[in-house]
């Protein structure tokens, strides 16, 4: 998932949201969308803007492969 780049500043400069969604359900399998919440919380709480909106992109990739 990751690039091998080590320059970068948020979570779209070394994936998409469709693959950090593949290896999410991967991983996390039924729980992936909790687990994709719980990212998307911890960013915005830490003011990271673009995290978060990256995180809100990948939880809904996991609802449209689901429906």
């Amino acid at each position: 998932m990751l690039s091998p780049s080590g320059n970068w500043k948020s979570f779209w400069d070394i994936s998409t949201p469709e693959r950090a969604a593949t290896e999410a359900a991967r991983i996390y399998g039924e729980n992936a969308g909790l687990a994709v919440m719980q990212c998307s919380l911890g960013a915005k709480a830490d003011g990271r803007d673009d995290d978060y909106r990256f995180w809100i992109a990948v939880f809904h990739c996991l609802e449209c492969s689901s429906a």
